[in-house]
């Protein structure tokens, strides 16, 4: 099988640069060299990626000596130079490609190559951005996005990218100062302050004596209402039974204290019942034991229904101002 032409090989043009050689062969070999030395690829992929990298590392030390026969010397003088916005394109192009196979270093080592070139191509800057994200550098992607904001004011998708990223990161790092004139970055507030949002807790408290739950989940107002009109609740109930315990104990005592009738034909004699307690306050207690029942329930169902609302208040606030990251992800294509 001929040999081939070193360039070929490298996917130059003869007559092209130092730097040109170089990139495109560490451009080549990092591509070659990681699917040669992952286990998990096929062994024949494996197999030709190692072929392939051993090809690139002679046609590259061939050309750096001037040793190979069938090529002259580089004549720089007598080929044109590519235009500085072709370079930067086949760079950008690069680095997409490493980008897309998860060769992230070697992807932003072509966007500041491209960079080098044309510092302030808004394309580049707004990739290398891309790239840093994905590398979890956060606040040198905020510094690109900026640069590029600086280089093409205005831009909806760029102000955008830089918008999520802030968010994404908003008490980790203050602004950037590697563009001047840079707006601060915007911190959301803390989420409100809301009411107790156990409702186990809740209904426990509520159970225990009405208007408890309402103290808990923060409805002050309505929490002293109920507490007010459960005192007077048990202020209506005390007195009727009061005495109706101390009556039954005094009529039960002369009962079994021997205090019987003369004639052993009539039998002990109990007390009337209207004796102990008139049946208008029999009537009142009852009448104030069933509004503090209702006033039990409604505690109870009202202080639960609002823990489970501040819990739901809670979540919506955390997930509004605190988004979750996407992993290994990021929401905007490369332009």
């Amino acid at each position: 099988m001929p040999k081939r032409d070193p360039y070929d090989v490298l996917g130059l043009a003869r007559g092209a640069s130092a730097e040109e050689v170089h990139a495109s062969y560490r451009r080549l070999a990092d591509m070659y060299g990681s699917i040669a030395s992952d286990a998990s690829q096929p062994a024949e992929r494996r197999s030709l990626a190692q072929a392939h990298w051993r090809e690139v590392n002679e046609a590259y030390a061939a050309i750096r000596a001037g040793q190979a026969s069938s090529v002259p010397a580089p004549q720089p003088a007598s080929a044109p130079a590519a235009p500085p916005g072709e370079e930067v394109h086949r760079l950008l192009a690069a680095a997409n490609l490493n980008k897309m196979r998860g060769n992230l270093p070697m992807a932003e080592q072509l966007c500041r190559q491209a960079l080098a070139i044309s510092p302030g191509d808004t394309g580049a800057l707004e990739f290398l951005g891309d790239v840093q994200v994905a590398l979890g550098k956060f606040d040198e992607a905020k510094a690109a996005y900026r640069a590029a904001l600086k280089a093409k004011p205005g831009d909806a998708g760029i102000e955008s990218k830089l918008a999520h990223i802030v968010l994404l990161t908003p008490a980790q790092t203050p602004p950037t100062a590697a563009v001047p004139g840079s707006a601060p970055a915007y911190y959301p507030p803390p989420p409100a302050q809301v009411g107790g949002d156990n409702v186990l807790v809740a209904l426990t408290l509520a159970g225990l004596f009405p208007g408890l739950g309402q103290l808990y989940t923060r409805h002050f107002l309505k929490a002293f209402i109920i507490l007010t009109l459960s005192a007077f609740a048990i202020l209506g109930m005390a007195p009727p039974i009061i005495a109706f315990v101390s009556k039954s104990q005094t009529s039960i005592s002369r009962l079994y204290g021997g205090m019987v009738s003369d004639d052993p034909e009539v039998g002990p004699r109990l007390p009337d019942a209207g004796t102990i307690v008139p049946p208008i306050s029999i009537g009142h207690a009852i009448g104030w034991a069933v509004f503090f029942t209702l006033l039990w329930l409604y505690g109870c169902v009202d202080a639960a229904a609002f823990a489970l609302r501040n819990h739901r208040e809670r979540r919506r606030q955390q997930e509004s101002w605190y988004p979750p990251p996407q992993s290994g992800a990021w929401p905007y294509p490369p332009r």
